[in-house]
């Protein structure tokens, strides 16, 4: 089952929640009138593709309503944007606030209550330095 998420230039792009990935089907494979938003069910029958609009079902209707902004569910909790968490790791890494960003309140607190002893600065700095040099994926995420 898909969603159709936008028509343009005769093309459906619809979004497949199973895969999450999004498809390009030409409209002319649709039996029916179809309209952007409408849930389908995509079939294959030997080379041809054909769409058809899908029952109305709750389920499937809650599965699609945030399709569009999945990213967040494809990555793991542990992904952060990498300019952000620079940006806190080389300004606010003495107490700690790069490591709640990145979810771990523990250390996140260790820093804080350790911050008095200039520890957590030293160590954020390799941290720093670290992020650096690792690559980020293509939304410009990193796993810390």
């Amino acid at each position: 089952m898909g969603k159709i998420l936008k028509i343009e230039d005769n093309v459906m792009f619809i979004g497949i929640i199973d895969t999450k990935q999004i498809i390009k089907i030409a409209i002319a494979n649709a039996n029916y009138e179809a309209k952007e938003g409408d849930i389908v069910e995509i079939y294959q029958d030997n080379e041809l593709t054909i769409v058809s609009l899908a029952e109305k079902d709750l389920e499937s209707e809650e599965n699609f309503q945030n399709f569009e902004s999945h990213e967040k569910e494809m990555r793991p909790n542990n992904y952060v944007n990498k300019t952000t968490y620079l940006l806190l790791c080389l300004f606010f890494g003495g107490i700690g606030i790069h490591k709640f960003y990145s979810g771990h309140i523990i250390l996140g607190l260790l820093y804080l209550v350790f911050c008095i002893t200039y520890i957590p600065i030293i160590i954020s700095l390799i941290e720093f330095i670290v992020a650096c040099t690792v690559n980020a994926d293509e939304n410009g995420c990193i796993r810390v």
